[in-house]
């Protein structure tokens, strides 16, 4: 991509990325939620890809992934099996926005997954001695 593309795309990346986030937890009150949420982001994802190419999204998003990943399995287990104990029913508001979050990660990285593999983007790096076409 032209310089002017890669350097709209990083200043409007991070803006993208925080409406896809506000959608995400304002779906309980507004139109929105995790689905729509979802979608933007990874719409965003899929612009900085396409404007800077694979490799550069790994630089960016490779360790925080991992981390971000691993908070969100913590979160949600601890989350499932604390509000049980201290009396919240699943359907409160507070659980809803929650929900909205687990689905919004759910679909964007659903969505995001998506696009690299249909776009033939390699997905995991070839082990030495492994051949073009396995």
């Amino acid at each position: 991509m032209t310089p002017i593309v890669r350097t709209i795309t990083d200043l409007l990346i991070g803006f993208i990325l925080l409406f896809g986030f506000y959608i995400v937890l304002s779906g309980h009150l507004s139109p929105g939620g995790g689905f729509a949420g979802g979608v933007t982001c990874a719409a965003g994802l899929i612009l900085m890809t396409m404007a800077s190419g694979v490799e550069a999204l790994r630089e960016r998003l490779s360790r925080n992934l991992k981390l971000a990943a691993a908070g969100l399995v913590a979160c949600t287990l601890l989350v499932f099996l604390a509000m049980p104990l201290i009396g919240l029913p699943l359907s409160d508001a507070g659980s809803v926005t929650f929900l909205d979050v687990v689905i919004g990660l759910s679909v964007g990285a659903g969505l995001f997954g998506a696009f690299l593999m249909l776009a033939g983007f390699p997905v995991r790096r070839k082990a030495e001695g492994e051949k073009e076409g396995q």
